[in-house]
Formats: structure tokens, C-alpha cells, sequence
């Protein structure tokens, strides 16, 4: 059974590959968010060499903003992806260089 997605992902808008997901609700809050997101970075940085990642999220998403604090994404700014886009929260690594947004 299909529970949800999470990979990496090389947008136009932002300069470096960022980590998405989503469940379905039946399989949320079980762990499956970190353990998933904890295998794609691996995978990204032993298979492609991808050293610096960030995400974006949903002002207000305390549940994924504090799963990506677990995986060391905690430093956030306010950005917009297109002019027709709203406002998300920009999350990077506040230990690692940025990638330039």
C-alpha cells in the first residue's frame, strides 16, 4: 500500500535540491516523515554527492517544521517561490554554508 512521498527535489526557484514529503493521514504521526526523510538525504549525499539541501514549508506547519528541525534544518526565512505564489518558510542548515537565497 502506497503510505505517501518524500525525496529530493532541484526547483528553478531555489538554489539547491530541498527535501519534500507528504502522507496520507492515515499514516501520519508515525514516524514514517523522518525515517523516510532521513534515508533520501542519505541517499543524496553517498549516491549524488548533494552536500547542502533545504525545505520549504507552510508558515504554521509546527509538525513538518519541527521534523525538519530533526534533520538540522532549523535556520528560516520568509521567501516566495513566484510572483502568484504565497509566502513559505525557507529552512536551512544554521551550521552549513547557504545556498544563496
Amino acid at each position: 500500500a502506497r503510505i505517501g512521498i518524500c525525496g529530493l527535489i532541484k526547483r528553478d526557484t531555489l538554489p539547491c535540491e530541498d527535501i519534500g514529503y507528504a502522507f496520507l493521514p492515515a499514516w501520519r504521526g508515525q514516524g514514517y516523515g523522518i525515517e523516510a526523510a532521513q534515508a533520501a538525504l542519505q541517499d543524496g549525499r553517498e549516491r549524488l554527492g548533494i552536500e547542502r539541501v533545504v525545505a520549504i514549508v507552510t508558515p504554521g506547519n509546527e509538525r513538518s517544521i519541527g521534523l525538519l528541525a530533526k534533520l538540522g534544518l532549523s535556520r528560516g526565512k520568509l521567501v516566495r517561490l513566484g510572483e502568484s505564489e504565497e509566502d513559505c518558510l525557507l529552512l536551512e542548515a544554521a551550521d552549513k554554508e547557504t545556498c544563496g537565497l
